[in-house]
């Protein structure tokens, strides 16, 4: 007899559950604007009850049974669609998720059925820490699930970061139990970043956040506000079978001319297998590729979650869906965009009283789009709301001792890079969505970290627009092969303008003029220590409005070349992206052209 729950059946079970969920939370949502959905979100409850019932998961399909009630009821017209039973119908989709997540992890079933209603069980209280005396910000460490031994992991942290000057203490203590959660607790004189690199290379380091001190977080609160705050990314991709059929026969001639060499003592190098490699190479990433909605559609019941919570009234509204990245890319943007969505709403749109004092509709306006350039992808998010202030910003930064207090006023680029300071906030005070000092540093890091850029334009009353640009796929990307001194780096050219010689271009105030523009130069040997010379050459690279110049000793030329994860030690600059293999099997570091703006 054919076992049902193999590993096969389990994991096709997960995806499609998970699939059919995120269909049902975006039905109810059309429900809830008046537009049609019942339908929809019917068959998404009763396909996940069938499935539930063929895994022998009683709990799972108890429940899909009851949404499957509810929702019945709303398609005979005897239950009118209310926001009170759409928040009901959402938490219910949120239990059934969960279920289905325990069932998988072979938690144990209650041993009382779940209750007829469908509320969810109240969230545990908050956790509470003592805080140390003098201690300012709180360095709060997820230790990732796959580690074995997360007490180990505590201590290690522990050690590396104890004798630091400013860190106060850490939670929590020697002997006490470990959830995966770490707590260090530092002063006004830590080293933030020196700290957090020390925390990261104690390795199985899922995520740090800087906040204020003190502050309350409930996990269970936070997860049933904002359903995809720690999201689930898949392990399969969906692949067309077209697609699969031309690898299949591309390997299958590949393997006859394989032979064929083989046997005649020839080289395999030849014109046709090296067109062969390459059409798979293409297949290849071609599986990996997926459009951006099946990301961006699980954001509007975040935004909606969201605006609830703070008291706004928002249209979302959503782009360009249809454009491909490399799911890989698209499960390390979730988080980057879960902060930018949630900041536009607490932070940049107004209350509606204030809109329409001000002349403004009542409801606010959020955009998320994507739109496809070259080797890159751009994603944007917008808002129509109240914009940064300056005076706000300036006063924050003068408090935590990053501007000098007679200084003059920061410009546009340092007023982006104040925000962008690990534990930065303008709220005024703590809320269930504000003033942690968590969001915009997070983001810059990681969006880095894909060898991506991010820019911010404000303008004080009108709104905010975030600009994200990061490359298509992690595995190939073009780049230039350059040397400094005795090394060779690559340096993508996502972000690269062009190439020039430096000769009479270099001016006497430490740039380059470039077509009349004067942009400044970095002599990037010296930043590495391996210059073996003063530069003759520069490579522009740039972002928006920001651009520089870097000093190298040669160019070397480009090529394509394939992308592998970098971890980099303790204090190394954080200017490396990746490592990659040179054509003669050399390894060499990749450069981050924007991180030394």
């Amino acid at each position: 007899m054919v076992d049902v729950r193999g590993e096969r059946f389990v994991e096709l079970y997960a995806s499609e559950s998970r699939e059919h969920i995120e269909l049902l939370t975006r039905s109810l949502l059309r429900m809830e604007r008046g537009e049609p959905g019942v339908e929809e979100a019917f068959r998404a409850a009763h396909t996940v009850k069938g499935l539930a019932a063929a895994m022998s998961h009683d709990i799972v399909a108890d429940i899909a049974h009851r949404l499957e009630d509810r929702l019945s009821a709303v398609r005979d017209s005897s239950a009118e669609v209310t926001t009170a039973l759409i928040d009901e119908l959402l938490d219910a989709a949120d239990r059934l998720g969960q279920a289905i997540r325990d069932a998988l992890a072979g938690a144990p079933a209650p041993v009382a059925p779940p209750a007829a209603s469908l509320e969810p069980p109240a969230a545990s209280p908050a956790i509470q820490v003592a805080v140390p005396e003098g201690a300012v910000w709180e360095m709060v460490v997820r230790i990732s699930a796959e580690a074995a031994l997360p007490a180990a992991r505590a201590a290690l942290i522990r050690k590396s970061t104890g004798d630091r000057p400013g860190v106060r203490g850490m939670w929590p203590g020697p002997g006490e139990p470990v959830d995966r959660e770490v707590r260090v607790y530092l002063d006004d004189q830590a080293d933030r970043n020196a700290i957090e690199q020390a925390v990261r290379a104690c390795g199985d380091v899922e995520d740090v956040h800087v906040r204020v001190a003190g502050t309350a977080v409930s996990r269970v609160a936070r997860r049933a506000h904002d359903p995809v705050a720690s999201p689930q990314t898949s392990a399969t991709v969906r692949v067309d079978r077209s697609r699969l059929d031309e690898l299949a026969e591309g390997i299958a001639e590949l393997s006859v001319l394989y032979a064929r060499a083989a046997q005649s003592g020839e080289s395999l190098a030849g014109n046709r297998a090296a067109g062969l490699l390459a059409a798979l190479q293409r297949s290849v990433l071609d599986m990996r590729m997926v459009p951006v909605s099946t990301a961006f559609e699980r954001f509007p019941r975040l935004v909606r979650d969201t605006a609830r919570i703070a008291g706004r009234e928002v249209d979302f509204e959503l782009g360009g869906g249809d454009i491909e990245l490399d799911q890989a890319v698209l499960d390390a943007l979730i988080d980057p965009l879960i902060h930018l969505l949630r900041n536009a709403v607490d932070h940049g749109i107004e209350p509606a009283e204030s809109r329409i004092a001000s002349g403004k509709p009542r409801r606010g306006v959020l955009r998320l789009e994507a739109t496809r350039e070259r080797n890159s992808v751009r994603i944007r998010v917008s808002d129509d709301g109240a914009g940064v202030s300056r005076e706000r910003v300036a006063r924050r930064a003068l408090e935590l001792k990053l501007l000098a207090p007679d200084g003059p006023e920061p410009t546009d680029e340092e007023v982006f890079r104040l925000m962008f300071q690990p534990g930065f906030s303008t709220a005024d005070e703590v809320s269930e969505l504000s003033g942690r000092g968590v969001g915009l540093d997070v983001v810059g890091a990681r969006v880095r970290g894909l060898g991506g850029a991010i820019e911010m334009t404000t303008k004080e009353g009108a709104g905010t627009t975030f600009t994200l640009r990061v490359p298509i796929t992690l595995a190939l990307t073009h780049a230039l092969r350059i040397r400094l001194g005795e090394e060779e780096y690559g340096l993508p050219i996502t972000h690269v303008a062009e190439v020039a010689t430096l000769d009479e271009r270099a001016t006497a105030d430490g740039a380059v003029r470039i077509r009349g523009e004067s942009i400044p130069l970095v002599d990037l040997g010296r930043v590495l220590g391996c210059g073996g010379g003063p530069p003759t050459a520069v490579i522009i690279a740039g972002f928006g409005e920001r651009r520089i110049a870097l000093g190298v000793d040669r160019v070397l030329g480009h090529e394509q070349i394939l992308v592998k994860a970098f971890d980099a030690p303790a204090r190394m600059l954080p200017v490396f992206s990746g490592a990659t293999l040179l054509p003669d099997g050399r390894p060499a570091l990749l450069i981050d052209p924007l991180s030394v703006l």
